[in-house]
């Protein structure tokens, strides 16, 4: 009996200190839920950058998850670097040696793929802080340092910018992606949101200009390691709002683009039927404008990007656009809105706030192309250009 005693205790022994081995051993496994990568183009957004960074660095004090906090910086004249951030803390994990062109697609694609390796995690998020003129087209190059067209970041030197088309191909490499947050000017377009559909769950970002300081990372940190996209928007719209000014905000499920597509496709036939139109659009929510040149001036002006709800609601007979509303209510389940919002530009021309009204009724988070004529009388590439995007090519394509 005293044996068999003994036999049991040494079993059991033997049966806590395996599983205490195996729960130690799981533990070390077990992934981080979140890896977040902030890729920060910086240029000529140095001080607010810099800024941005002790934002996520104090609010990082507060975060008590393991989760992996990472951001891409390149200032001006410095070495291009990967700082980790965590405890209050910010360390340079990668030095690059020198100045990258942050906006090639081969850099972006080299630190994306770099962070997600050695940084791995249950779960991906990325942030772009930058420059952004949405959709638009440019061959990758900027012409001229007050060219608008930018599509995300404005490279020191070479005026090098990165469009949606390249940025999507990049983003292809990378794991599936919870949500990608655009902190950068007008890059909520259906047509910058559709070139990502397969590559994130939600698109976060606003229709309109977001002032230089960009998000307000210290307040939204936490959001940003959360699995909704919603507390991301509201604490970024939260920031602003003052009045009726402020930074219109909206997330996008691309789940649902797809079917925004289709009964897109299907309605407007009932606006248009030629490419490009002369649809009316006056009285329309409109967020980019452009100095057009002529003779040797830049004394006229052309309006696009226009907000995609108010056109439909204020073009399609009543029953076909709450069809359409009720696909839009799911595509961008969150919007939130403002009368006015920060337009200080240096190269484009004023917005004229007393030519439309922003409401909850008018307003959807989502703005869109309409292929006028009027671009192309002053010889402008747009309707052009636009049949590069997926989106034209899934509701247009060849029958108009």
């Amino acid at each position: 009996m005293k044996n068999k005693g003994l036999f049991i205790l040494l079993c059991g022994i033997f049966i806590v200190a395996f599983l205490a081995s195996c729960t130690k051993d799981d533990e070390e496994e077990r992934l981080p839920h979140r890896t977040l990568i902030a890729y920060m183009m910086c240029d000529g957004l140095d001080s607010n950058i810099r800024n941005n960074v002790r934002e996520l660095t104090e609010a990082s004090s507060d975060i008590k998850t393991a989760d992996n906090i990472l951001v891409f910086v390149d200032y001006r004249g410095e070495h291009s670097r990967i700082l980790k951030i965590s405890k209050g803390k910010s360390e340079a994990v990668k030095d690059y040696g020198k100045d990258l062109v942050n906006s090639d697609p081969e850099v972006m694609s080299e630190v994306l793929k770099w962070c997600v390796s050695n940084y791995p995690a249950e779960t991906y998020s990325l942030v772009i802080g930058s420059h952004g003129s949405g959709w638009l087209i440019d061959n990758d190059t900027v012409p001229s340092k007050k060219s608008p067209f930018k599509a995300i970041g404005l490279a020191y030197g070479n005026d090098k910018a990165i469009n949606i088309s390249t940025f999507t191909h990049v983003i292809k490499q990378l794991p599936h992606l919870e949500y990608v947050l655009f902190d950068c000017c007008v890059m909520q377009n259906v047509e910058v949101a559709y070139e990502l559909r397969n590559s994130a769950d939600y698109i976060i970002g606003s229709p309109a200009e977001i002032p230089d300081r960009g998000a307000p990372y210290k307040d939204i940190l936490p959001a940003l390691l959360s699995s909704s996209p919603e507390p991301i928007a509201q604490g970024f719209y939260d920031a602003y709002i003052n009045g009726t000014y402020g930074v219109p905000i909206s997330v996008v499920k691309t789940s649902e683009l797809d079917n925004l597509m289709r009964i897109t496709r299907e309605k407007l036939p009932l606006i248009f039927s030629t490419y490009p139109t002369d649809v009316m659009t006056s009285g329309l929510i409109y967020y980019y404008t452009m100095y057009v040149g002529v003779g040797e001036g830049f004394d006229e002006s052309v309006d696009l990007m226009y907000d995609m709800n108010d056109f439909m609601l204020k073009r399609l007979p009543l029953a076909d656009y709450r069809q359409w509303r009720a696909q839009l209510e799911k595509t961008v389940p969150v919007r939130l809105f403002c009368s006015q919002w920060s337009h200080n530009s240096e190269v484009l021309p004023p917005i004229q706030w007393d030519e439309f009204h922003v409401t909850a009724d008018t307003y959807g988070g989502l703005s869109m192309f309409l292929p006028l004529t009027l671009y192309d009388k002053y010889k402008l590439n747009l309707n052009s250009d636009y049949k590069k995007t997926a989106w034209y090519n899934a509701v247009y394509g060849s029958s108009i």
